[in-house]
């Protein structure tokens, strides 16, 4: 089973540091080969990394940052001259996304984007923007992205500025919404009056009845 989350520990940012070795230096050639294997980026300490993790395995990754300027912005200049002024009302970065070859047929992409899209949501974003690899253009645009400017950098590794704004990232995230389900024990939204009881759950004759209830489990 897969699951997102924001990576924390030192072993996650050590399977990200191999992850991006993985991509952007065997795969898509950005940077110089180590004999660590391992490639820690220039923005780490401002980095916020969704992860996607099967069990204990990292499979995709993608770094969020709003810390101006922008690696895009010294690629092709203030990104304002770019946009309109209600897209760049509160921009984010999205960098460094990256899913292992072979699980990219898998759902592991459509977890990250949910993630990213509901961390832009609650973020109150007005976009983000990426620079797409020219390779994955039709993903891209699959899921909302589309491209404001030329494609930059070298021609075995060129990369095309596109962004994705808050009313994108809810048209795709909205479908998500209403398919969730939450299994956790409270609060809740309670829409009908209860008919087999009137006790809270956080309530002292709830928790004299679970314990009544428990020891008799252990009896």
């Amino acid at each position: 089973m897969y699951h997102c989350k924001i990576a924390a520990t030192a072993t996650e940012f050590a399977d990200i540091a191999q992850l991006n070795y993985a991509t952007f230096v065997e795969e898509i050639p950005q940077h110089q080969r180590n004999p660590q294997r391992e490639l820690v980026d220039k923005f780490h300490e401002q980095n916020t990394y969704i992860v996607c993790y099967q069990d204990t395995q990292l499979l995709g990754m993608l770094a969020f940052r709003d810390v101006r300027p922008f690696s895009l912005d010294g690629k092709i200049g203030t990104i304002e001259d770019h946009l309109d002024a209600d897209t760049c009302r509160k921009l984010c970065e999205i960098r460094l996304l990256a899913v292992k070859p072979e699980h990219r047929r898998s759902f592991v992409f459509l977890k990250l984007t949910q993630a990213l899209y509901a961390y832009v949501l609650d973020g109150d974003y007005s976009a983000c923007v990426i620079s797409g690899t020219t390779r994955q253009q039709k993903l891209y645009h699959k899921i909302g992205f589309s491209a404001f400017a030329p494609a930059v950098g070298e021609a075995e590794a060129q990369f095309v500025p596109m962004v994705l704004t808050a009313a994108q990232a809810q048209a795709f995230h909205a479908p998500f919404q209403s398919q969730q389900h939450t299994f956790y024990p409270g609060p809740v939204a309670q829409t009908t009056a209860l008919s087999h009881t009137d006790v809270s759950h956080r309530s002292q004759p709830f928790k004299q009845l679970q314990q009544q209830v428990l020891t008799h489990l252990n009896q």
